[in-house]
């Protein structure tokens, strides 16, 4: 995903410069957005109805700020948010990826990395920091999440020093949970997680049997859990992971053995 470079490399920058690293969240955030100029009207929930003088005809909403589901509301927030982290709060916002965003104050400095609702702060002043947060704060609904622990499904772990250690024991246990009839007590580790010769036998289905087969088990599902781990934090099974969805349209029994392996 193209947002787990950004964050990874934010990471490694915060570590590299013994920056702390704090943790942020906006309540509805898209709600805290405004309507551009754009009419868009909605129907009341159930319940709630209103109706005209007939008694008949239910009135509509007209909307006053972005809602859940429009099309616009991500545009939305993100435009309130970099109109007020840019022209309000002086940062500056990077050339190269929308969601980063600096701001230095002779030698302090604030650094914000943003994935819709959830924001990650990097700095190397505390008193800095809490002025941000209340000037953050004073104009949206937000919460303060303390030191960075979990993003994204990942765990982070900064130490004394500096170093931060990225995982994803949980979200690599509950996949297993899911996938693993056996139970997580019974599956193996693995230095290689498939043997050579198992992938040489990765390829399409032959029949249509084959393929029906494939249809009755969590192939493509399970294929989503690995990617997504390979990107965050395991590297080393992108290899396996990639080799096996060249063939993920039609994949034969091999492509689902070398997964659960």
């Amino acid at each position: 995903p193209p947002h787990i470079m950004p964050t990874r490399l934010l990471l490694a920058l915060s570590a590299a410069k013994g920056m702390r690293l704090g943790h942020m969240d906006v309540t509805n955030a898209f709600t805290q957005a405004i309507i551009d100029n754009v009419e868009l009207f909605v129907e009341p929930a159930k319940g709630y109805e209103e109706y005209e003088r007939d008694g008949a005809t239910t009135k509509v909403l007209k909307l006053k700020r972005a809602l859940y589901g429009t099309k616009q509301a991500s545009r939305l927030w993100q435009n309130t948010l970099r109109t007020y982290l840019v022209n309000e709060c002086k940062f500056t916002c990077s050339l190269h990826d929308p969601c980063l965003f600096v701001r230095w104050t002779g030698n302090k400095v604030v650094v914000l990395g943003i994935y819709v609702d959830d924001i990650i702060v990097a700095y190397n002043d505390t008193d800095t920091y809490e002025r941000f947060k209340r000037e953050f704060k004073s104009r949206f609904n937000s919460k303060d999440l303390g030191k960075l622990q979990w993003f994204l499904g990942m765990s982070v772990d900064q130490h004394v020093d500096g170093s931060v250690v990225l995982g994803q024991q949980k979200y690599i246990e509950d996949m297993v949970r899911k996938f693993y009839p056996q139970g997580i007590e019974n599956t193996i580790a693995r230095d290689i997680p498939c043997r050579p010769e198992d992938m040489a036998l990765c390829g399409f289905a032959e029949d249509d049997v084959e393929r029906s087969r494939m249809r009755d088990v969590p192939f493509l599902q399970l294929m989503g859990s690995l990617l997504y781990a390979s990107v965050m934090s395991r590297p080393d099974i992108d290899y396996y992971v990639g080799h096996i969805c060249t063939f993920m349209h039609e994949p034969n029994e091999h492509c689902y053995k070398c997964a659960m392996d």
